[in-house]
């Protein structure tokens, strides 16, 4: 029965912070949407903005936006227009189709948004091996080398690299199957054969038993090191 209340306590409490954090974000928006639409106090509005998305944004992003445009709106009034750009900038990698009201967004405000826009559109164009940190790089690149050894070189803009690797790695199993079925051939015929010519058809055997492995461990080796390449190597920029 203890057990029960305590659960049913810290659920208590749960619900109760999550309303308060909300009542709060609410509180500041309402402060921060009449302070730069209503009263065109725009330092406030910055303030009341900032502070509901520093240090940690709010986890809905499209309560963020609101917040973000806001900011951008009182940094226009403020005449810091590279601030505004750059908050447009994150609203815009958040919600790449969001565009501020036409009706209600003044044309000095709506050219920094374009100038923003534009920037982003630019930004978007660029490959992945340009823009992405080198970490999320590094892993998309790894995820894909699993999948087709070669492609993750070819992802990070290494194309000669990951042409040559996807070739080894084709050159190789192609051997490899060729190999094999050499192996049950020569396999075949030893077991067929008596003799001296059971000696001879079994040392035939064993080399191209041999041959078979070795390139079976280089396939290995290719994929393996496709891998480790996409994980570990930075790109240059």
């Amino acid at each position: 029965m203890r057990t029960v209340f305590a659960v049913a306590a810290g659920i208590l409490i749960l619900v109760s912070a999550q309303c308060r954090a909300e009542s709060y974000a609410d509180s500041l928006y309402n402060l921060a949407h009449k302070a730069c639409y209503e009263d065109a106090e725009y330092e406030k509005a910055a303030f009341y903005a900032f502070q509901a998305i520093e240090p940690e944004p709010p986890k809905d992003k499209f309560e963020e936006i609101n917040f973000r445009e806001i900011l951008a709106y009182a940094y226009v009034a403020l005449e810091r227009n590279d601030f505004a750009r750059k908050e447009y900038s994150k609203i815009l990698l958040l919600y790449p189709h969001w565009r501020p009201d036409p009706q209600k967004t003044p044309p000095k405000v709506r050219e920094v948004f374009e100038e923003a826009l534009r920037e982003h559109e630019v930004h978007a164009a660029k490959p992945d091996a340009e823009v992405l940190p080198q970490e999320k790089l590094r892993f998309n690149a790894s995820w894909r080398s699993l999948v087709l050894p070669g492609w993750g070189q070819y992802y990070k803009g290494q194309r000669v690299r990951g042409a040559v690797v996807t070739s080894l790695q084709i050159l190789s199993l192609a051997t490899l199957v060729i190999l094999q079925a050499e192996v049950n051939r020569r396999h075949n015929i030893y077991e067929a054969r008596e003799g001296n010519e059971g000696m001879t058809a079994y040392d035939e055997y064993t080399r191209v038993w041999r041959a078979r492995n070795v390139v079976g461990y280089v396939a290995i080796g290719i994929y393996v090191g496709a891998y480790l390449d996409a994980l570990y190597t930075s790109v240059r920029r």
